[in-house]
């Protein structure tokens, strides 16, 4: 399975990683830290016909190398149905949302088992 995991806290994104990989030991996993560089990776795995499996998404880091945080999540997965690449996602925040046209949205704080679940979800994919 080939995930990309969009997040510019290196301590959440390892502990994703960590979940992701219990869940699917030979998972390759793509670690970026803003929407420009998200959306560049996942275009250029489309025109090497290698699209990803799943994209795991927080909702606030940077546009781009320059920017402060701001809702790139949202524009993200936005993105994902303008621009048709359809993609399975996953959002993980330490802010409680709700998205209907996701795979999943994941409650990222010590009094949930958020863990348990992302692995159940990449668990359905495999």
């Amino acid at each position: 399975m080939k995930i990309l995991n969009v997040d510019d806290n290196a301590i959440k994104s390892s502990r994703i990683c960590n979940e992701v990989k219990r869940a699917d030991s030979n998972a390759e996993i793509d670690w970026v830290r803003n929407l420009e560089e998200a959306v560049k990776k996942i275009e250029e795995n489309f025109e090497n016909n290698t699209p990803y499996d799943l994209v795991i998404t927080d909702m606030w880091y940077p546009k781009d190398f320059y920017g402060g945080d701001v809702e790139s999540g949202d524009k993200l997965i936005a993105m994902n149905k303008t621009e048709g690449w359809n993609l399975p996602m996953i959002l993980v925040s330490t802010i409680n949302y709700h998205y209907r046209d996701i795979l999943g949205c994941l409650h990222y704080s010590e009094n949930e088992d958020w863990e348990s679940r992302l692995r159940d979800m990449i668990k359905e994919l495999c």
